[in-house]
């Protein structure tokens, strides 16, 4: 049969193809709950740490920024090992791992017992995050892979968005403690669901431990661009609650529900425009929608309610964008070390911004903060359009040809 055919029968085949899988399901609500977990702090500590431990707006940046290196340290050898042995051992182990930690918050007393915690939760957190997405990645058709993606993207984005506001509730008048111990639950929940989880049987025995096969060159500019765009968001999730209390709004947390309808709207839609139309449309409309979010944010009480709305359109068409993007540009032996340096570049971005935005937000106050990063999103934009989609067709379809080669090879075996 003419390799064309046989290329347009697989393609018509891949647009076929299922998405909702019982395992991709379980997978789905496997890291809703890792996220819901990891979300439930992300608001808190900084209240945690002001008021319980006596920090200013500098401590609550490093004790965001902290994270960072570890979840940045490990993130590529975790993508190595996954390409290197598969998928599945180390998922189990860092989602065991994320739940100890968790539980730990619990024995934190003093700043810098919370600083060590905070550095040690970077570790799992780093290799499980990075570990589902790849093995969505690798269940997901590829014809159908900005849909795909950005669906199961829609457990991370609903955790974002809805655990923030469950935690104010459960946090109550300070209870830090029964905090702490459900987002330790819902650890030990992903990791119940992930054992049920048939990951995909993907490794490459031949590959080697070093520089190269630790990061992924092919998508350094796209994890630029990841680096900023999660610069401007930390500066959301990292002060919003306390940015609201100057502001003498009553209830922050309706902040974080409607910044979940944004974010569903976005996945539901984003991913299949991603497939008709390809990046460049889409990833403008959603950075222009991220400058919005946070001019209205700069303009206190009259945008509270209405940031939360258009920053979640915005973020929620570029993050799946990127990653889909990703994905497409490497071969399926290099998916783990392309996740790991995009997800990585996530974190720097989320730990940078938090503590960068903290000493913007001591000097000129939350409103010249948000506007500082309506103007940072000027820097994606330029990176973005003159770097990375010029180059994205041909990366793309090296890729394809690398994986149809692969899949050559083991047909013949």
């Amino acid at each position: 049969m003419p390799k064309q055919l046989v290329t347009e029968q697989t393609t018509r085949q891949s647009a076929l193809a299922p998405l909702w899988t019982l395992d991709f399901i379980l997978l789905m609500l496997s890291t809703f709950a890792l996220f819901s977990s990891f979300y439930f702090l992300m608001p808190v500590l900084p209240v945690f740490a002001a008021e319980r431990l006596g920090g200013d707006e500098r401590v609550i940046g490093l004790v965001s920024g902290v994270f960072t290196i570890t979840a940045v340290t490990f993130r590529p050898l975790g993508g190595y090992l996954m390409d290197r042995y598969g998928r599945r051992g180390l998922h189990l182990l860092a989602l065991g791992v994320f739940a100890l930690v968790v539980a730990s918050y619990t024995a934190v007393k003093v700043l810098a017992v919370l600083i060590v915690v905070r550095m040690l939760h970077g570790l799992p957190w780093g290799a499980a995050n990075t570990a589902a997405n790849t093995v969505a990645s690798d269940m997901v058709p590829p014809s159908r892979r900005g849909e795909g993606l950005g669906m199961f993207g829609m457990g991370q984005t609903l955790a974002m968005a809805v655990a923030p506001a469950a935690a104010i509730m459960i946090l109550g008048d300070g209870q830090f403690t029964r905090l702490f111990v459900v987002a330790a639950v819902l650890a030990a929940a992903a990791i119940v669901l992930a054992l049920r989880v048939r990951h995909p049987r993907v490794g490459n025995p031949a590959a080697r431990l070093d520089a190269k096969s630790l990061l992924e060159g092919r998508v350094a500019w796209l994890s630029t661009c990841q680096a900023f765009v999660s610069a401007g968001y930390a500066g959301v999730t990292t002060f919003i609650v306390v940015y609201a209390d100057q502001l003498g709004v009553s209830n922050p947390g309706l902040f974080f529900t409607l910044l979940a309808v944004g974010l569903v709207a976005a996945r539901l839609t984003a991913g299949r425009q991603f497939d008709r139309r390809g990046p460049g449309p889409v990833v403008g409309a959603g950075l222009v929608l991220l400058v919005i979010s946070y001019v209205l944010l700069w303009a206190g009480r009259p945008g509270f309610y209405a940031a939360p709305v258009v920053l979640g359109l915005g973020f929620g068409i570029v993050v799946p964008s990127f990653q889909a993007m990703a994905v497409n540009m490497v071969p399926g032996s290099r998916r783990g070390a392309a996740y790991a340096t995009l997800l990585g570049s996530f974190d720097i971005g989320v730990g940078l911004g938090a503590y960068l935005l903290g000493y913007a937000a001591n000097a000129f106050g939350y409103a010249g903060m948000y506007a500082l990063s309506a103007a940072i999103m000027v820097v994606p934009a330029y990176v973005f359009f003159t770097r990375v989609a010029p180059r994205y067709a041909g990366a793309a379809q090296a890729a394809s040809r690398a994986n149809e080669a692969a899949t050559e090879r083991r047909t013949k075996q």
